[in-house]
């Protein structure tokens, strides 16, 4: 068993201490509630509260206007914004940006059209969509960044920043480092900055977005300019030994499908933009998306793919709840599912449920809600203070990180 010593016992009281104040109603509490119900003394209680104060995670609000006997106990209301975190997501075209504080709340965001090399994105793009965000926003005086987040179109190792699999839709032809990268943002603004695949962060981004605990499944589908998956089983995401758990690009439904040799796997390109131009003459980056007749006819082609991997991944793993996002999604909408609930009826073993996503910047959220997960250790330890531009532990590629800190 381990033994813990002081400084252990001070951050788990804090940890304590947090979660009893976030899962309050309206996160205000006083003391002699937080020390009730956590069983923390009064006296350690008074000294957490205080560090919080100090930290600017907690606001005095004076006494309670409640109409008990005896003394009325003064009253603490958590901050969010004391401290935020910047998601990130780039998929080749656009660059969203996310401010997104500890409640998981985005303080501000902005989304631009853009579409440069991954050395100029890291040296000149990204950190002026940062300052042009952050200068803007509503932050208050004393906010503090604690991290970066950057998702991407890539089947990342997280671990040791860089992929080994060919990314075409960002100009990645094998593998890429990104480990100077983000070394140089780091040193630019003082923090950490972590990379994650992008369906993952909007996996986590709606996660959140739909107030879903450790207690639940959720799978997110995205078709755009790619097609993937992200997969949350009990509240936790599902990474695989490989780092390519989700990547239903790849599924098959033919026996002759080999891998191809340029990373495009058999579903991803039976849906590519340029498939349904072929089949269809259906553009949804167009304006005005083509007429009626061949936006449901591109629905209805979409929605047979989408079905036979929903059903396969639903009997695999029991998930009931799917979300669909992406931008040809957001352009055909009710179209593929209506189309693709149709095909739903009476073929699945369980009963499946499937929604459209509700976030507009879910991947950037997701992107910066996984670094405030990741830094909240620090954060309460004090450590965000002492050391902000340390470098993030690495992570293993089979990887699997909870949702511990689940509030909307």
């Amino acid at each position: 068993m381990k033994s813990y010593n002081a400084r252990d016992l001070k951050n788990l009281n804090r940890k304590t201490v947090y979660k009893c104040i976030i899962d309050s109603p309206e996160q205000t509490v006083s003391c002699a509630q937080v020390a009730r119900e956590t069983g923390i003394s009064m006296p350690t209680t008074l000294k957490v509260a205080e560090y919080f104060r100090q930290q600017g995670l907690l606001v005095d609000l004076g006494e309670s206007q409640s109409g008990a006997i005896g003394r009325r106990p003064n009253l603490l209301r958590f901050n969010p914004n004391a401290y935020y975190a910047v998601g990130c997501a780039y998929n080749g075209q656009y660059l969203e940006v996310a401010l997104v504080n500890m409640n998981f709340q985005i303080i501000s965001a902005n989304r631009i059209r853009t579409a440069v090399p991954l050395e100029e994105l890291f040296a000149q793009t990204l950190p002026e969509a940062l300052e042009r965000v952050i200068g803007t926003s509503s932050l208050e005086e004393g906010s503090r960044l604690v991290g970066i987040g950057v998702a991407l179109p890539v089947i990342m190792d997280t671990g040791r920043r860089r992929t080994d699999f060919p990314a075409p839709i960002i100009g990645i032809e094998d593998h890429y480092d990104f480990a100077p990268c983000c070394a140089q943002l780091s040193r630019q603004f003082g923090c950490a900055v972590y990379l994650e695949n992008d369906v993952n962060a909007a996996t986590l981004g709606e996660f959140k977005e739909r107030g879903l605990t450790e207690q639940d499944d959720m799978a997110y589908i995205t078709v755009g300019t790619g097609v993937g998956s992200g997969i949350i089983l009990g509240g936790k995401l599902r990474r695989g030994r490989h780092n390519t758990a989700g990547e239903i690009g790849s599924m098959t439904f033919r026996l002759d499908c080999e891998y191809p040799q340029d990373g495009v796997g058999y579903l991803e390109s039976q849906l590519s933009l340029s498939r349904l131009e072929e089949l269809f003459g259906y553009r949804p980056q167009s304006e005005d998306g083509g007429n009626i007749a061949t936006r449901l006819q591109a629905a209805e082609y979409i929605a047979d793919y989408l079905a036979l991997s929903i059903l396969n991944m639903n009997a695999i793993l029991d998930i009931d709840l799917f979300i669909l996002g992406g931008f040809v999604i957001e352009r055909l909408q009710t179209a593929v599912l209506n189309a693709l609930r149709q095909r739903m009826e009476r073929r699945s073993l369980n009963p499946i449920r499937i929604d459209r996503e509700t976030s507009q910047f879910s991947t950037a959220k997701g992107m910066g809600s996984i670094v405030i997960e990741r830094m909240l250790d620090d954060i309460l330890s004090g450590a965000a203070e002492e050391a902000p531009a340390k470098e993030p532990a690495a992570r293993g590629a089979d990887t699997n990180y909870a949702m511990d800190h689940v509030r909307v």
